[in-house]
């Protein structure tokens, strides 16, 4: 589950149900909807959900437990969420002398005030309570945070263990339980929801939305945000925002200054769930961070690198560099086309080598063709490059693996097509007719080199477009792909999602689109639109069903009957705007 998180100056907050794009390999990796937030300059650091964590876990955890130094202990399910947001140094500076986990045996440190960060599960509970229960005073006092609001049980079991009511000082909650991926986007690391959702065995649905609600009302709470929340109108997504708005009232109640202090005008937050567009996740997607998870298979939670390179004395060493947002080109890149990124690596490399003539002969060039190793293996030579190049070094090095996957996968042959698919058109603009399109995706599913999973992934695209296919044609395409019984279970399985895989009578192209006629309309017309592209971002003309929506949330004509609000009443819109800020 990922969600755009943006704060005060967003078009939208939306939730998107998503899932892992069909991949052969038991790794699984999530597709982000390229949400746009704001409609020039990224949000500032003091506006990111990141930042409004680390001041909550600053401000109203750490400065409040007096004594130093103070021992952080950590129950394991929150170290990443922590990890995410707060630098080792940041904790010293807050006078955090030791962090250490809840799952190890600690030894005591009875002069030291101890806070736990903990999640309100028997588990952990029971595992702080054995820190007390053993006859000697483990720490000096005891500051209790839960990260979720804690059930009246485990209220009383801590209540009942007189040892650490002797020495509590504080319990709190601190509704926190999400991940930061970047500042704007968060997600709740929750991988197998779907299947439980969609899938043929159907799971306890309280449970699972309950549990999805918890998560989202404590991004709410962290931003102080009290939002409308609309949904599409489906089963999912009905229940999903219905779930969310009981939780927001509950804590609401319960917590009466967050209803005052709430920012206003209110947001809007959207719930969709993945039908809303199941063609987003099969496309290829060709800016840098997404051909980063993609292409060269990273782990989006956890993007690192290792890099050679020479030392000042001519030693080869070797460095792990973690690519998140500490990391200045990461940052400036991720969002762009590599298109872009070819171009502005050139320019960033020619302004480090202009005072060195024998680096002047290398160029990049737009198209990314020139070989970047060897302008790499050019910066390293520079003259004390590793304090002012290493950074161009690193992404160069990235940039040579991309463009070597994507030319030994064949990708820009694959995405050309698949934006035949989504699209219906070609990049002059033309339309294309659906026999010159099967004869594209037909080449392709026949050709020996590519391979079993984008073969796969082109084959659903191809599905889910044309609105299902006849059987006899479905397994003519199978064959010629080679196909067996898991990839043909598979494609059967779109059927989970509400996708037709038998062709029905009269087949719509746009009968993918689950989220009613606003979304529909505003597809078609980008659709319709469409222009010659440059050859290097023809691959990049498809349009997310969700940018059409962010768009109509914008300026206030989101679709009221395909988008309803929990309740059916939507507020007033603020004086001056066209809607209440979406």
């Amino acid at each position: 589950f990922f969600v755009s998180a943006s704060l005060h100056l967003a078009p939208c907050i939306v939730f998107l149900l998503d899932f892992p794009a069909p991949r052969l390999r038991s790794q699984s990796y999530f597709i982000v909807f390229p949400i746009l937030l704001l409609p020039n300059a990224s949000l500032s650091p003091e506006m990111s959900l990141r930042e409004a964590v680390r001041k909550r876990l600053l401000e109203d955890m750490l400065t409040s437990v007096a004594g130093e130094p103070k021992v952080l202990i950590l129950d394991p399910a929150v170290i990443p969420f922590m990890t995410c947001c707060l630098k080792n140094s940041e904790l010293v500076r807050h006078g955090v002398g030791l962090v250490e986990s809840l799952t190890v045996v600690r030894q005591p440190l009875p002069t030291y005030p101890a806070a736990y960060l903990l999640t309100p599960t028997e588990e952990a509970v029971g595992r702080m309570l054995h820190d007390w229960e053993g006859g000697a005073r483990p720490y000096l006092k005891a500051h209790l945070f839960f990260t979720q609001r804690v059930p009246e049980l485990l209220l009383q079991r801590i209540a009942g263990c007189a040892p650490l009511s002797r020495s509590l000082a504080a319990l709190r909650e601190v509704p926190w339980d999400f991940y930061c991926i970047e500042g704007p986007v968060y997600s709740l690391r929750m991988e197998k929801e779907l299947v439980q959702l969609f899938g043929p065995t159907k799971a306890v649905f309280v449970e699972i939305y309950s549990s999805i609600a918890e998560k989202v009302v404590s991004a709410c709470v962290a931003l102080n945000e009290l939002p409308v929340v609309r949904h599409q109108s489906s089963a999912v997504a009905t229940e999903l925002a219905k779930a969310i708005q009981a939780k927001l009232d509950a804590y609401a109640a319960l917590n009466p200054g967050f209803r005052v202090n709430a920012v206003e005008p209110r947001g809007t937050m959207v719930v969709l769930d993945r039908t809303f567009d199941m063609l987003a996740p099969f496309l290829h997607e060709f800016t840098y961070q997404a051909a980063v998870y993609d292409v060269l298979e990273r782990d989006p939670n956890d993007i690192k690198f290792s890099q050679t390179f020479e030392t000042q004395g001519g030693e080869r060493s070797h460095r792990e560099v973690l690519l998140d947002d500490s990391e200045p080109l990461w940052v400036e890149f991720r969002h762009k086309h590599l298109r872009d990124i070819y171009l502005e690596l050139d320019s960033k490399f020619q302004a480090v080598v202009s005072a060195n003539k024998t680096l002047t002969k290398h160029k990049i060039g737009e198209k990314g063709d020139l070989e970047m190793k060897e302008v790499a293996q050019a910066v390293r030579a520079f003259p004390g490059y590793r304090d002012r190049t290493s950074q161009i070094s690193l992404h160069l090095e990235i940039a040579t693996q991309l463009k070597k996957k994507i030319d030994e996968d064949m990708l820009m042959e694959v995405a050309n097509v698949e934006q035949l698919c989504a699209t219906r058109r070609l990049p002059s603009g033309e339309e294309l007719t659906g026999k010159d399109l099967r004869k594209e995706v037909e080449a392709l599913l026949g050709r020996p080199g590519l391979s079993r999973e984008n073969k796969l992934r082109l084959l659903l695209l191809y599905i889910v477009c044309q609105g299902g296919l006849k059987e006899k044609e479905r397994g003519e395409m199978i064959g010629l792909a080679g196909f067996g019984r898991a990839e043909t279970v598979a494609i059967n399985n779109l059927a989970f999602l509400d996708i037709c895989v038998d062709r029905p009578k009269k087949p719509s192209v746009f009968s993918f689109l689950g989220g009613g006629g606003a979304a529909k309309d505003k597809r078609r017309k980008r659709v319709g639109e469409t222009n010659k592209f440059p050859d290097t971002y023809s691959v990049s003309r498809f349009v997310p069903a969700v940018r059409g929506l962010m768009d109509s949330a914008a300026g206030g004509t989101l679709s009221s009957t395909d988008f309803p609000a929990v309740g059916g009443v939507l507020p007033a819109p603020a004086t001056g705007s066209p809607s209440a800020r979406p």
